[in-house]
């Protein structure tokens, strides 16, 4: 489902909505999604399960954790953020790099794919090599998959529409693992601290010189961290 039906979201009147103190509705929002994903544990008959979100999906895997605690074992948030619209947000120009329309691949793919290889270079960390190859294969692959161009768009705009998760996030339970980019400059390192704040007894790994990204150099801590997370919530739920 694309909701090609849908006109687009119109940003600004969808912050001068917000501004306002009104509430501005989407037609597939967070909370959706995350009834989404509670549905696919649903037909794979899963009862429970260790949930893992990145980005935006770090803010859904807190959605299901607080709205769904029966269904999950533990959950580890990844470079996302609580919606505390206190936090700082992105640097101007990652956002306008974010926010700019790329070129439609159909008739020009070596510039859509340069502008998403340019954008990620901006988000990724400073201290860790920058593979553009891997970012061009991984681009291609997705764009073959499932190319929606208005999808970041809505999903910008289901974020926005969230609100504030913190007083959700106080009813989490489980064991719990934020991670963090030390030097993320789409979501800042102060959206992890904020999000580890709000969960009770949550555990913060900063990592040093990423940014809002997975390198390769750091998938064998990354892993090892979930895995611990989620042998805490496995012992819990034996014991």
């Amino acid at each position: 489902m694309h909701f090609s039906e849908y006109t687009m979201p119109d940003f600004s009147s969808l912050i001068a909505t917000l501004m306002a103190g009104q509430r501005s509705d989407v037609p597939y929002s967070l909370y959706d999604m995350a009834a989404d994903a509670i549905g696919l544990l649903d037909v794979l008959s899963i009862d429970r399960a260790h949930i893992v979100g990145r980005s935006m999906g770090g803010m859904i895997a807190q959605i299901m954790a607080s709205e769904y605690p029966a269904r999950v074992l533990s959950l580890t948030s990844i470079m996302s953020s609580t919606g505390n619209p206190a936090l700082p947000t992105a640097a101007p120009d990652v956002m306008a790099m974010m926010m700019r329309q790329p070129p439609d691949p159909l008739s020009d793919e070596a510039g859509f794919l340069e502008h998403n290889v340019s954008f990620a270079r901006r988000i990724s960390g400073p201290g860790l090599p920058f593979d553009e190859e891997a970012h061009r294969l991984l681009i291609r692959e997705e764009l073959r998959r499932a190319h929606n161009s208005g999808g970041i768009v809505r999903q910008i705009a289901a974020i926005a529409v969230t609100g504030d998760l913190r007083a959700r996030l106080t009813t989490i339970a489980v064991p719990t693992l934020i991670i963090h980019g030390a030097d993320d400059p789409l979501i800042l390192p102060a959206c992890g601290k904020d999000t580890a704040a709000s969960i009770p007894n949550a555990e913060l790994m900063l990592i040093d010189g990423m940014g809002h990204d997975l390198p390769p150099a750091r998938y064998e801590m990354v892993v090892k961290a979930i895995d611990q997370i989620a042998r805490r919530g496995r012992i819990k739920v034996e014991s």
